[in-house]
């Protein structure tokens, strides 16, 4: 099992930035930002539409590459996809014929996963 799923790893945010496009006509997205969140911590990101909630999330989870600056999740940079890291958005990007409980197990079983293994009710 991966150490981000197991028990929790160190996220460290160091001047993370996102531009898209080069040049002039470039969009500044995100940053420079810099975030330490310890293994457990629980983190809220607030702020309007188009501040760069989603975009931070992206990085994090190497779905989007850095402009500048680095993210390490644990000792090892985000560099690429981690595929130990889900991401449930608010939106309605859900399954419609998944349960909210099955909706965030999907990856899970993506993985080949037991979502059984995971779950901490009784």
């Amino acid at each position: 099992m991966p150490v981000a799923a197991e028990q929790g790893a160190h996220i460290a945010i160091a001047g993370a930035t996102k531009r898209f496009g080069d040049g002039p006509t470039s969009i500044h997205a995100f940053g420079p930002a810099s975030l330490d969140i310890a293994p457990g911590e629980f983190v809220t990101l607030l702020g309007p539409s188009g501040c760069g909630k989603s975009t931070l999330l992206l990085m994090i989870a190497g779905l989007l590459p850095l402009t500048a600056g680095s993210i390490h999740v644990g000792d090892a940079p985000v560099v690429g996809v981690r595929t130990d890291i889900g991401i449930m958005f608010q939106d309605s990007t859900l399954v419609p014929w998944r349960s909210v409980r099955g909706n965030v197990e999907l990856q899970l079983a993506l993985r080949g996963l037991s979502p059984a293994a995971f779950r901490h009710d009784s």
